[in-house]
Formats: C-alpha cells, sequence, structure tokens
C-alpha cells in the first residue's frame, strides 16, 4: 500500500509540475496580447489605422460636398450582373484607391 501511495503522490508531483508549465505559458501568451506584442494586435493596429484614415478622407469628401450617401442608382447599360453608378463612385476612385493599396 505505500508503494501504491508514493506512486500517486509522484504521479500528483508530476502533473502539478505540468500544470504549473501549461499556466505560466498562458500567462506569456496573454501578457503578449494584452501589451501589443502580438500578431493579433499587429492586424488590429493595421485596421485601426486604415479605419482612421479612410474616415479621414470619406469626412473630407462629405465637407467638399460629394454626396456619399446617394441612393439615385443608375443603371450601367450591358452588365450582367446588374451594375450601377452612383453620384460618389466614379470619384471614389481618385480618392480612395491609393489609401485601399495601401492596406
Amino acid at each position: 500500500m505505500s508503494q501504491m501511495v508514493t506512486e500517486r503522490l509522484n504521479y500528483t508531483e508530476n502533473v502539478a509540475g505540468q500544470l504549473s508549465l501549461a499556466a505560466e505559458q498562458v500567462q506569456e501568451l496573454v501578457s503578449r496580447f494584452v501589451i501589443g506584442e502580438g500578431e493579433f494586435d499587429r492586424v488590429v493596429n493595421t485596421a485601426r489605422a486604415a479605419r482612421d484614415e479612410l474616415q479621414d478622407l470619406l469626412l473630407q469628401q462629405l465637407k467638399s460636398g460629394l454626396n456619399l450617401f446617394d441612393q439615385r442608382y443608375q443603371p450601367i447599360p450591358g452588365t450582367s450582373p446588374a451594375k450601377y453608378h452612383t453620384a460618389y463612385d466614379s470619384h471614389r476612385n481618385n480618392w480612395c484607391s491609393p489609401t485601399m493599396t495601401v492596406w
């Protein structure tokens, strides 16, 4: 019986060590996430920068008088499926495409 107890204690000690190591690894990963060292944070920060830049461009276009909310869709002849022009689509390539190719 003493040998069985010793074996179980050794097993428990081994599992506790593995659990402790796993917990440390999780803490390391979480700390990277929180302080911005991970790949996920890099992608999120890139997306935020693109969002901010596009938002600024949209505000500039609104202030210049461009109707970004035009709902008067003009059918483009000969397209299948149907495509449409709006007040802003011909301008979009001038101000939006350079930004989108960067991101």
